[in-house]
């Protein structure tokens, strides 16, 4: 699966069961490769998917377990060691050009939930 091509919004399913939505994706420090999603569950919690982990199927990503997924805290040390988190606007995708990019330290807000796709501080 290529992150950066999942819409913001997208559906996340374990085995047809909907765990999430995708808030942001994560690429490497050169912007050049998607390597994974922040999935943010109904309760808010948000949580980290590799992407050889999911598939893009459409309309929904999907992946076989859910011992895939990550803790959020990953995404934070992440974005510690330089990987960007990539954010667009609504119905957007997070490798547009429209997308937010913030690196390393910067990023810690925009970690947090945001549905909406704008940046946090």
């Amino acid at each position: 699966m290529n992150a950066s091509d999942v819409p913001l919004g997208t559906p996340v399913r374990v085995r047809d069961v909907h765990v999430g939505v995708v808030t942001a994706s994560l690429v490497d420090d050169s912007g050049g490769r998607a390597f994974g999603l922040e999935v943010t569950a109904p309760t808010g919690q948000r949580s980290f998917l590799p992407s050889v982990a999911g598939e893009f199927r459409g309309d929904a990503v999907e992946t076989s377990s859910a011992l895939f997924f990550g803790d959020g805290d990953q995404l934070e040390a992440y974005a510690r060691g330089g990987a960007r988190v990539v954010r667009g606007g609504e119905g957007g995708t997070p490798g547009s050009p429209a997308g937010r990019r913030t690196r390393g330290a910067e990023a810690t807000g925009v970690l947090a939930a945001d549905p909406g796709g704008t940046t946090l501080s």
